[in-house]
């Protein structure tokens, strides 16, 4: 089974609980500085696991803030591209210049390179996933227009969020081998076109006067080359979308 690390307030005494999740949450998170709004009882835990290089953490605690400044930034080891994606409350993230709020359904993305703020005003449980930069830009995918900026409501950024919280939630369960390839690039890539796949097989089911057509359908999951979804949904199913459709 995949390693995990549980942090929480219930084991600590009242009176320290405050003092001790700011600690955790700099070590863990690689240096932040948190406000608890100044709150005298707090209440929270930290619980991360590990698939592959890719750090999960789940986080559910009494509202708070969080702020990783330019000094923090340049005495940091490792960077990170971070995901902060609410099952509960709200987070509103601030980086360079931008800010974007996601709510159950949507994710932020924000880059541990740059100083930011996270505010959370409320009671919040929250999945955080911490992927290395390096592999990020090894990979030669472009991240910086999307930096600070909601995501998931529809198609490709709404599979990837369910992608990010089942693969959070499968973790426990796997081997080690297996949690080891959950966080690699092409496992995720492949798994996230199987979802889309099957979104769009689930929508061309709908048959009525109100089907969709078959573009719209693509579009919408993240498929924006008609004759690659074609080939692709045929190598997935053996029929053309079209075809599926009509049989």
């Amino acid at each position: 089974m995949a390693d995990s690390t549980l942090m929480t307030t219930d084991v600590v005494a009242p009176r320290d609980r405050a003092p001790q999740w700011c600690e955790w949450v700099s070590s863990h998170f690689g240096g932040l500085q948190s406000d608890l709004y100044g709150d005298a009882d707090f209440d929270g835990q930290l619980k991360s696991t590990h698939a592959g290089d890719v750090i999960l953490t789940r986080l559910e605690a009494d509202r708070h803030r969080v702020l990783r400044t330019p000094g923090m930034v340049r005495t940091s080891d490792v960077a990170y591209l971070k995901i902060v994606a609410p099952w509960q409350g709200s987070a509103t993230v601030q980086q360079q210049g931008r800010e974007a709020c996601a709510r159950d359904g949507a994710w932020v993305i924000y880059d541990t390179t740059g100083a930011y703020e996270i505010a959370n005003p409320e009671r919040c449980d929250h999945l955080i996933v911490m992927v290395p930069k390096d592999g990020v830009a090894q990979r030669g995918h472009r991240v910086d227009g999307v930096m600070a900026r909601r995501l998931g409501a529809s198609g490709i950024s709404r599979v990837a969020l369910e992608t990010m919280r089942n693969t959070y939630l499968e973790l426990p369960h796997m081997s080690e081998a297996a949690a080891q390839g959950a966080g690699e690039g092409e496992s995720i890539a492949a798994y996230i076109q199987r979802q889309r796949l099957q979104a769009c097989i689930r929508d061309l089911q709908q048959a009525g006067p109100h089907a969709r057509p078959i573009t719209d359908i693509a579009l919408s999951w993240g498929f924006g080359n008609p004759s690659h979804f074609s080939r692709v949904f045929r190598d997935h199913t053996g029929k053309s979308p079209t075809e599926f459709r009509a049989s």
